[in-house]
């Protein structure tokens, strides 16, 4: 319960410097603020007041009366028509990350009126309590907001205006702030996980001050996991490759993202497609922070692959968590293996490949101008005796179909 001790600007402003030191306090306007929104949330408690009060309030102070004078919607609000006439929820068995909305109508009709839509992190410990004052704190035309014990409170920019505003109180890991009607009012970088939430007149003055509320959510943040591919890609020698000989042994390097919120502990498979989806390796990723992304490569021995088109397929799998997201778990990309000699990609070994590709590429090894790597049939780096005479040699005149 809440008394009036003491009232003036000094006060005001001396508690708020304190604040400000302790907090790290800054007002910005709403083109500055940037919320996060990688998190589920899970809708714990409603009230619109339409068949009542709703049971779970279990703290009540005065006798909670509803109107149908002014509402938000549906037929019937919350006023309080009472001195000390507040709902409030207290305690949950732990803190939460998570948000608090409410309407309230301001009339403008009482210039010192006191209402409040708040949370709280400890008993008579508050942050982001939007309230509005009359003239025992300066100003009755501007929104206040209160952070920290009973007597904190300070002016925002926010003119008061005649209407229904809506007001979120979010905590969000390291920072927490106030929105009223989706512009921010303030925001503190401080980790403050709330435990009860209220709406309501909490001050003893002998006044009543008929404010409306209604549509009162509060809402869990749980983190979002999600992981995903974004890129799978086959190469050699460094460079992507996707027409490739039997002797080589090639890389499929596969990036995943962590859209989520934790660090992600993921399995990352890549398989390709033979009548059938083949394993060609898996490897785990651990810690992988929220918002960045890493690359796995795979090694893969094309020796035992059939000649023609082959799909590849990457995989990301959550390890000890629930992917939200699983469309974005996979991508895919592909190879075609060829029959040494088919330099040109025709399905046959002839006297184009020989004179048009190997000839001038022989002799020729990797990083000099004139070397081509679909003439390095057995993929070491150079087009030689080797290529010739071990891979192009007994596939001459030969051809093969997909």
């Amino acid at each position: 319960m809440e008394r009036k001790a003491v009232s003036g600007i000094m006060l005001t402003l001396l508690l708020t410097s304190m604040l400000t030191l302790a907090f790290n306090v800054r007002t910005v306007k709403a083109t500055d603020f940037s919320p996060l929104t990688r998190f589920e949330k899970i809708l714990m408690f409603e009230d619109d007041f339409e068949n009542g009060i709703a049971g779970w309030w279990n703290e009540i102070s005065g006798t909670p009366t509803l109107s149908t004078d002014i509402v938000h919607s549906g037929n019937y609000s919350y006023v309080t028509d009472e001195d000390l006439d507040y709902l409030a929820y207290h305690w949950f068995n732990t803190s939460i990350i998570g948000e608090m909305e409410a309407w309230f109508y301001d009339s403008m009709s009482n210039m010192s009126v006191t209402s409040i839509v708040s949370t709280d992190w400890d008993y008579h410990y508050v942050f982001g309590a939007l309230m509005w004052y009359g003239v025992d704190y300066g100003n009755a035309h501007h929104y206040y907001y209160r952070l920290g014990d009973l007597w904190t409170t300070s002016i925002s920019s926010c003119l008061r205006t005649v209407g229904w505003h809506r007001v979120n109180i979010i905590h969000e890991p390291e920072r927490a702030y106030i929105l009223l009607d989706g512009e921010l009012l303030v925001e503190i970088n401080h980790t403050v996980a709330f435990r009860g939430f209220t709406i309501g007149d909490h001050w003893i003055y002998d006044t009543v001050s008929f404010s409306h509320y209604d549509d009162v959510k509060v809402w869990r943040y749980v983190p979002h996991a999600d992981v995903a591919v974004t890129n799978a890609m086959p190469n050699k020698f460094g460079h992507e490759k996707h027409h490739a000989y039997p002797a080589w042994t090639i890389y499929v390097n596969v990036t995943v993202l962590n859209n989520g919120t934790a660090p992600a502990n993921i399995t990352v498979t890549a398989y390709f497609d033979e009548s059938g989806w083949h394993e060609i390796g898996n490897k785990a990723v651990t810690n992988l922070a929220p918002s960045t992304n890493t690359t796995v490569t795979f090694s893969w021995d094309l020796s035992s692959v059939r000649y023609c088109n082959h799909t590849i397929k990457a995989n990301a799998t959550l390890i000890g968590a629930v992917d939200t997201n699983p469309a974005n778990n996979e991508d895919h990309s592909w190879v075609k293996v060829k029959m040494p000699g088919d330099v040109d990609n025709d399905s046959d070994c002839d006297v184009d490949d020989v004179f048009t590709y190997v000839s001038p590429a022989y002799g020729k090894s990797l990083g000099q101008l004139a070397y081509d790597q679909q003439c390095d049939f057995d993929g070491d780096g150079d087009c030689d005796a080797d290529d010739i005479f071990l891979y192009l040699s007994p596939n001459y005149g030969k051809s093969y179909s997909c």
